[in-house]
């Protein structure tokens, strides 16, 4: 699963790419760093469950394979403040 979400990311950041100019570095840099990892894919997942119906809970597979990397970049903020009890303002 990992690596098929890492495909997708790199199609992705392939795009965002060749859309804002970058070189393949910065595309790959892109991809190294905003890898969803184990713990972010866990507070996805149980964020998931806690705001959604229980009837579209089976979708989360599917949802988190179709984010785009400013997402995960915005997701793994949220899941920082959230486990560190950071209010923003």
């Amino acid at each position: 699963m990992k690596e098929d979400l890492k495909e997708l990311v790199s199609i992705e950041t392939a795009k965002l790419a060749k859309e804002k100019g970058y070189t393949i570095q910065s595309a790959q840099w892109f991809i190294d760093n905003f890898d969803i990892n184990k713990e972010l894919r866990q507070w996805l997942l149980e964020r998931w469950i806690s705001d959604n119906h229980k009837k579209y809970h089976k979708y989360f597979d599917e949802w988190v394979s179709n984010i785009t990397m400013s997402q995960i970049e915005g997701f793994s903020k949220q899941m920082y403040n959230d486990k560190n009890n950071v209010l923003i303002r």
